[in-house]
């Protein structure tokens, strides 16, 4: 299934964050690639596979490029129903935090 996306995020990081990030998602079997609008304001590709724990909690694992840390970095959101929360990085502050959204 092919779907569009728009997340909103608030990135709880130290730094100028873009918050708003359309993309694209196509997902079959738990397997998902992807392209969007990263927190960077550069364009990332990501596969991944989703895991559904029950009606409201998924976890997604996967791989992204485009973001300064790197060719590709490991991605994790934790998610229930629109609602996520995900680890963040900076490797230009050696900061960590998180950053919260919500995706339609």
């Amino acid at each position: 299934m092919i779907k569009l996306a728009l997340a909103i995020t608030i990135h709880l990081l130290p730094g100028d964050w873009n918050g708003i990030h359309p993309g694209i998602k196509y997902v079959d079997n738990g397997f998902y690639a992807a392209a969007f609008y990263n927190s960077e304001e550069k364009l990332s590709l990501a596969v991944g596979r989703e895991f559904d724990l029950n009606n409201h909690w998924t976890i997604e694992v996967g791989l992204a490029t485009g973001y300064s840390g790197a060719k590709a970095v490991p991605t994790l959101r934790v998610k229930r129903d629109k609602l996520f929360i995900a680890p963040a990085y900076d490797v230009t502050a050696k900061a960590a935090g998180l950053v919260v959204g919500v995706e339609f």
